[in-house]
């Protein structure tokens, strides 16, 4: 009977010196995160259900989350999502926002 262990983890400098001595884990898998043309894939399926307004750049935003993850990105879009879910009810898409 064989054992199957598998992990991930963003913080691979804070994983504990027992755990990768030789014999532990057959093999490290190391994925990088996504490139800008993923990044931009990943975007429009995150936000493929939200209506976006004329303002929003998925490719702009793809190249100023250079190292995000796909969980990052995630995340940024529900922020956005939260933050200007009253500006978007009231007055249109980042109407009183900034872009970064």
């Amino acid at each position: 009977m064989g054992l199957l262990v598998l992990a991930a983890t963003n913080r691979p400098d804070m994983l504990d010196d027992a755990l990768l001595r030789p014999g532990r884990f057959d093999k490290l898998l190391y994925v990088s995160p996504p490139d800008a043309a993923a990044r931009v894939d990943i975007l429009r399926i995150l936000t493929a259900h939200t209506p976006l307004g004329d303002c929003v750049d998925l490719q702009f935003l793809a190249l100023a989350t250079e190292f995000f993850s796909g969980a990052d990105l995630g995340s940024l879009c529900r922020e956005v999502s939260n933050l200007l879910s009253d500006d978007v009810a009231t007055s249109g898409c980042c109407s009183n926002r900034t872009p970064f």
